[in-house]
């Protein structure tokens, strides 16, 4: 087993639609809310035959390109007691990973996504038993032949998890990477900064954030400089800034990166996932992280020109094969 990942497993539905959609719900484009299940389902009924649903969430949007890169992988998550967590269980073994989906009574967390004709993303988000990820129980075990544990920002939202499951690793040997997403989430109060940063001294090794997020993190405005400050709290950072490439540091220095152009943007859902993806693949490969970002920038390149993040795993092993040429 080479990775291990431990993330809100999320049952995603994605659908085009125009902005006078949007304004016709009172819905504020580029937003994420969270609604009831009532409302999810009376969301889901404006479109008789929209979209084909995909296990999602951040953690399984790059095990899944991971597992497609020829790496083993194994996600621990909750999910509900509800069909959709059949069909879950039964993608994620058809993809060849491996689960550890603990069952909560009640419904498995489910996303929304409106993407306009510019490529925005408008998110409604039903989160059911996700809401429980503090009583997922992570055994030893669960690590036993695994060399990377890579874990879903948002997890910091449940308290003491993330330390609970990144003591374990770290005492197995793992390396441990991690997002900063968590800093774009609404319920993330200020005075969670500094448990953040111990969380990083003490068990990271390797970090990603988007540019607003570094911000947040420093209160720098600088994508560079924030990159290297991140990089003070563990060996290895990412900050990524879209069509503008991104910046890698670690104990060497700092490089930028250049992102892939693309004409016709149709979706940047994943887009993030699938740079970590590419930047982990390559990483326990021995490679270098700016290696890793020139695999990840082209797999979020090829993702932002289709509808949702399930990237075809023939896509990425071909995108796999042309980079390694």
């Amino acid at each position: 087993m080479s990775i291990v990942g431990v993330g809100t497993p999320f049952w995603d539905f994605v659908i085009r639609v125009m902005d006078d959609y949007l304004k016709a719900k009172g819905f504020e484009k580029g937003t994420m809310r969270e609604v009831s299940h009532e409302v999810f389902v009376t969301l889901l009924k404006d479109f008789a035959n929209p979209f084909t649903p995909s296990p999602g969430g951040s953690c399984l949007n790059t095990l899944k390109v991971l597992q497609a890169l020829g790496n083993p992988c194994k996600v621990a998550g909750v999910v509900g007691t509800d069909e959709i967590a059949k069909f879950l269980r039964q993608e994620l073994v058809q993809r060849g990973i491996e689960t550890h989906l603990e069952e909560i009574k009640g419904e498995t967390g489910q996303l929304l996504c409106y993407v306009t004709p510019d490529g925005e993303r408008t998110m409604r988000n039903f989160f059911g038993v996700a809401h429980s990820m503090a009583q997922l129980e992570v055994e030893p075990s669960f690590f036993d032949g695994a060399r990377l544990l890579h874990m879903d920002g948002y997890t910091f939202l449940y308290p003491g998890l993330c330390e609970r499951v990144m003591q374990i690793a770290k005492s197995k040997g793992l390396i441990i990477s991690f997002d900063l997403a968590v800093l774009s989430a609404p319920q993330m109060e200020e005075k969670e900064l500094e448990r953040l940063r111990h969380l990083l001294k003490e068990y990271v090794d390797i970090v990603f954030a988007n540019e607003v997020e570094a911000s947040k993190f420093t209160g720098k405005e600088d994508p560079n400089s924030a990159c290297l400050q991140i990089q003070t709290y563990c060996p290895h950072a990412i900050v990524t800034m879209g069509e503008e490439g991104g910046w890698v540091a670690d104990k060497q220095g700092i490089e930028h990166y250049s992102a892939v152009s693309v004409k016709d943007v149709v979706d940047t859902t994943g887009a993030g996932d699938l740079l970590v993806a590419g930047v982990l693949h390559r990483f326990l490969e021995g490679k270098s992280l700016l290696d890793g970002a020139d695999l990840g920038t082209k797999l979020a390149a090829e993702v932002i020109q289709m509808t949702g993040a399930d990237l075809p795993p023939q896509k990425v092993r071909e995108i796999l094969l042309q980079n390694n040429l």
